[in-house]
């Protein structure tokens, strides 16, 4: 009886009844949103997938016309549509697909795994869950089961869906399912790279990716969503490291994890904020930290080199950025997301440069925040889980204490500069020209920029030495 719980927290239920009921269709709530009542009670569940005997266009341009709501198709050949409500200042999205078979038992025996294969036939007074693959069994105990064998040749992103499903609930996969992956993970390849974006963020958003991606790289998931990094497997790297490339790659991203669960982090409500902020696709900035981790060594193999019996990666972050590109792009990350990623594995290795110096110059620290603008301590962060995940008999212990004062202090610094007024504009481009008889030009902003780094750096305040200093950058570029 609590399953009418459910049914009372759905917006609109009783419309979407009537409808039905008029044009005598059968209609069931099934998966997602069963699931997660059961495990976590109604509140929260915002999205509704519906399974419907026939007419389901019919139906679905009825009910949006009823709500005044929007929809679009999903897959027109399974009959599979999203109608998108807005109800109490909340987005509801209610998907309506057509059986894909002679009845409810039949479609819910298709579905991907058995904990997404129960129903409630809404016109049930009872309200009883329908169950024919043991998901109830199995949500019980924690199991991640396939609802039939051939699940993963019929779609194959129900391989990450897998994975997303484990980060999520914490539930572990059977030995079958793992065997199952491994003998079709190749299969992954056909599935379109937007599909395939959406599961890697849903992973990547997880608090304990490092376990998932442990799974999915014995299991060479990996290799096929970032080919890539086959070259890196098994590369050796010197003495200031203790793990090949790849497997370096891997610390690296369980080293940010521990970060993120630090105190340091977890002390830190200005830190936290910045890294639980939304930065894109409804995610925080951290989820593309972890891949940055992940990939930010990726140019290593194709830029190794022997000098004087020493191994040297030069420029491989130059390298990994532009495989990174690649990649996402294949995968279909946005400008915005493959911007972010990229920056990352490029300059990652500059907070090591400026950690060199025990005081770092503010001029220097100025320029390092300019460069990285709006990413720089999400640079430190990869730079410092990098450092964290490098224990090799060359590295110098109480170097590395030094360098990590240094690293933490830059974000300390970061966050307070943040906080601050933004800086008067004392001259602008129109004025430059202006004073100086210029035309439109990079010069122009060559001087803009280097007025500005001097009253960050509070050694101009004023109109006049703005113009004075500009004045004297000049001179020095015409020569």
């Amino acid at each position: 009886m609590q399953n009418k719980e459910l049914l009372k927290s759905i917006p609109y239920l009783n419309e979407i009844r009537e409808i039905a009921a008029q044009s005598g269709a059968d209609i069931w709530l099934v998966g997602g949103a069963v699931r997660d009542f059961l495990l976590h009670g109604a509140s929260g569940i915002y999205d509704f997938d519906f399974c419907l005997s026939h007419d389901t266009l019919i139906f679905v341009k009825k009910i949006t016309r009823i709500l005044k709501a929007k929809w679009i198709v999903l897959d027109d050949k399974q009959q599979s549509y999203r109608v998108i409500v807005r109800h109490k200042d909340k987005i509801y999205t209610y998907d309506f697909s057509a059986l894909r078979a002679k009845d409810i038992k039949g479609d819910l025996a298709l579905r991907d795994f058995t904990i997404n294969a129960l129903a409630i036939d809404i016109a049930d007074k009872h309200s009883a869950i329908i169950d024919v693959t043991n998901g109830l069994k199995h949500l019980r105990a924690g199991k991640l089961e396939v609802s039939y064998e051939k699940v993963f040749r019929d779609d194959p992103l129900r391989i990450l869906r897998t994975f997303s499903m484990m980060a999520r609930f914490g539930f572990k996969p059977t030995n079958g399912i793992l065997e199952l992956i491994r003998l079709d993970a190749k299969r992954l390849r056909r599935i379109s790279g937007e599909r395939i974006r959406e599961e890697i963020l849903k992973i990547f958003s997880s608090e304990n990716v490092y376990k998932i991606i442990c799974l999915m790289d014995r299991l060479l998931v990996l290799d096929v969503l970032f080919p890539y990094i086959t070259e890196s497997r098994g590369l050796e790297q010197g003495i200031y490291h203790h793990l090949p490339v790849w497997a370096h790659s891997m610390e690296t991203l369980k080293q940010f994890e521990r970060l993120l669960n630090s105190k340091r982090v977890q002390h830190d409500s200005d830190l936290k904020i910045y890294l639980n902020d939304v930065f894109a696709a409804n995610r925080p900035i951290s989820t593309y930290i972890k891949i940055a981790c992940l990939l930010h060594d990726i140019g290593k193999p194709r830029a190794m080199r022997k000098v004087n019996n020493r191994t040297k990666f030069h420029t491989h972050e130059k390298i990994g950025r532009d495989l990174a590109e690649r990649m996402l792009t294949k995968l279909k990350f946005s400008v915005k997301e493959r911007d972010l990623i990229q920056k990352l594995i490029f300059w990652h290795l500059r907070p090591g440069y400026l950690a060199d110096q025990k005081e770092p110059t503010d001029r220097a620290v100025y320029r390092f925040f300019h460069d990285t603008a709006d990413y720089g301590i999400a640079v430190i962060l990869v730079s410092l889980s990098d450092w964290r995940a490098t224990c090799g008999p060359a590295i110098d212990k109480v170097k590395r204490r030094s360098h990590e004062r240094v690293m933490l202090n830059l974000i300390d610094q970061k966050l307070i500069f943040d906080k601050k007024k933004p800086l008067v504009k004392l001259i602008d481009g129109r004025r430059i020209m202006k004073e100086f008889k210029l035309t439109p030009s990079p010069l122009v902003g060559k001087l803009l920029s280097a007025v500005r780094e001097e009253q960050s750096l509070g050694n101009i305040t004023t109109k006049t030495q703005a113009f004075e200093f500009a004045r004297k950058c000049l001179k020095k570029m015409k020569k």
